[in-house]
């Protein structure tokens, strides 16, 4: 039996019960293939090396009309280079625009959006876990020397509070993803489907 968009949570519905519809898909700065090098350097047992070209092909970020879609694919597997034995495995995260990480959307920058100078930055791109409580590295993008990244977080109660957010890097244009998920997020707020049967 078919799904009724009928979930109780509404921001699982969507505007036609058989589709998701992608309002934006973002251009990935080839600034990623660095920097997946320079971990292949640093840690030449993940295989990144020989499959940078690979796992930028497989990476995207696309804003649906609910929510957003990261595909960061795995960067450390044993053997990666042995074609028989590695493999890209996909590391798909979504933010839904009802969640409280959803709220806001900036562009990162030093210190920007959220100031915690506790934050170590472990590699350029600063990618971190999905919606943890962590602290903000005060440098995410490296100067944007691999891409430009948002992130995405909720209101701020205190410019110096580590809380919450989640880090979109290797963005080829920080402000156009920036824009079409404001415009994405305030078109689901006005136009959120409710919950329908169908007949």
């Amino acid at each position: 039996m078919a799904h009724a968009n009928s979930a109780k949570r509404s921001a699982l519905n969507t505007q036609d019960p058989n589709n998701i519809r992608i309002v934006y898909r973002a251009q990935l700065d080839e600034g990623m293939k660095k920097c997946l090098c320079i971990e292949g350097i640093m840690n030449p047992c993940s295989g990144l090396l020989c499959k940078a070209d690979e796992v930028f092909e497989n990476s995207y970020v696309q804003i649906h009309e609910n929510r957003v879609e990261v595909n960061m694919p795995s960067p450390f597997q044993c053997c990666l280079c042995i074609e028989s034995l590695g493999q890209i495995n996909d590391y798909v995260q979504v933010y839904y625009f009802d969640k409280r990480i959803g709220q806001e959307v900036d562009r990162a920058g030093f210190c920007s959006p959220i100031c915690c100078p506790i934050g170590v930055n472990p590699m350029c791109g600063g990618y971190v876990p999905p919606a943890m409580y962590f602290p903000y590295p005060c440098c995410p993008t490296c100067f944007d020397i691999c891409g430009q990244g948002a992130v995405l977080h909720g209101k701020l109660p205190c410019i110096f509070c580590c809380h919450q957010f989640a880090q979109i890097p290797f963005l080829a244009d920080a402000n156009a993803f920036v824009d079409a998920y404001k415009q994405a997020r305030d078109a689901y707020a006005g136009a959120a489907p409710t919950q329908q049967t169908m007949a």
